[in-house]
């Protein structure tokens, strides 16, 4: 018997293996569900009963789909921080609850702030300013202004950020302060006059603000001292500009001022008018006493440039009945007048455009 036998193709006995099945996009499964939903409140218990017993092959599919799928809800808080950091999106701790609590580790926030602002600090880090040619900054504005908004970016997670750097990148490099400090030492034996001394960011800033809360006001101007812990082009919080402030704003205040802040006098990138008159009434018009320190911090002619003519002439309207008939110190005197002169050079300035258009 010949052994070589010709194969028979018998109809119907083997078939071409099926398509794999596709799976189902979620989106179709959110219009299945709605669909579902709809019929169930248009029909009677009796066709509700029956409709789950006849749920489409679709449905069950994107079922399937959605209980087996990878969430990144269930990665651990190691993988969420790795991709955290890598992405820079500082949104995905908002995806969702679980992912937000994994990724509120204060270890995990350190990190994140030193990633923002590692590359200014490793440009700046302990040179004054007036012994350092200003050229291009290194770091990215844009993330630093981001990470500088979230809430918990308080000043005792800044500083112990800025210590955790220098005690890995910069423990070797002699530090000098760019303010105009005196060469003395504290009580605390902090030095100004860069000796050698173990830099600690809390006590150096606690001194630097101390000292700062003893200014007269504008015995420093905004443009003559500061140095370089943040990016120039950094936009400073909208809370942190307008107040009203509490302990921990005043202080992250002078961080920013102390790390050589600008805000922008340009209308166009600068804050709104809105915002201006807001700090401009927190910080002077309407405080009891004007925040002497707020002032000294970020006060500028920004504030004034941009506001509308008839809100000057209100605010200086009343500052005038102010002088004339309150009860204030010779400083809060002294703040409201360069104020109301300032408001008198940017109204002129206002009085002119509108002659010219």
């Amino acid at each position: 018997m010949n052994s070589n036998l010709t194969p028979v193709k018998v109809r119907g006995k083997r078939k071409t293996p099926s398509a794999p099945t596709t799976r189902i996009p979620q989106e179709l499964e959110k219009r299945l569900r709605a669909h579902n939903e709809l019929q169930i409140q248009t029909q009677g218990p009796q066709d509700q009963s029956s409709k789950k017993l006849k749920r489409s092959m679709a449905e069950v599919m994107a079922r399937r789909t959605i209980q087996h799928r990878s969430t990144l809800d269930s990665l651990p808080s190691e993988i969420l921080e790795k991709i955290l950091l890598y992405s820079t999106n500082l949104a995905l701790p908002r995806t969702s609850p679980l992912i937000g609590l994994k990724l509120s580790e204060r270890a995990t926030l350190v990190r994140l702030f030193i990633l923002a602002f590692h590359e200014t600090w490793g440009q700046w880090f302990g040179s004054p300013v007036s012994e350092k040619e200003e050229g291009a900054f290194e770091g990215n504005p844009e993330l630093q202004t981001a990470v500088l908004a979230q809430r918990w970016a308080s000043i005792d997670l800044i500083l112990t950020a800025q210590q955790a750097w220098v005690d890995r990148y910069a423990s070797e490099r002699p530090f000098q302060h760019s303010v105009p400090w005196d060469d003395s030492k504290d009580g605390a034996g902090h030095s100004h006059d860069g000796d050698g001394f173990r830099y600690n960011a809390h006590d150096c800033f606690e001194v630097d603000y101390q000292r700062a809360l003893e200014w007269t006001p504008f015995q420093v101007e905004p443009e003559t001292w500061g140095g370089h812990d943040i990016h120039p082009q950094v936009k400073i919080p909208t809370e942190l500009m307008t107040g009203p402030w509490d302990d921990d704003k005043l202080r992250r205040l002078f961080w920013l001022a102390r790390g050589g802040m600008r805000i922008s006098e340009d209308e166009t990138d600068g804050p709104p008018w809105e915002d201006k008159i807001k700090f401009l009434r927190n910080a002077v018009l309407e405080a009891t006493e004007p925040n002497v320190l707020v002032v000294n911090c970020i006060m500028g002619s920004w504030v004034f440039r941009g506001l509308p003519g008839d809100v000057m002439r209100m605010e200086k309207g009343k500052i005038d009945a102010r002088l004339q008939w309150g009860d204030d110190t010779e400083d809060t005197r002294m703040i409201l007048r360069r104020t109301r002169q300032a408001l008198d050079i940017f109204l002129d300035h206002w009085r002119a455009d509108q002659v010219v258009k």
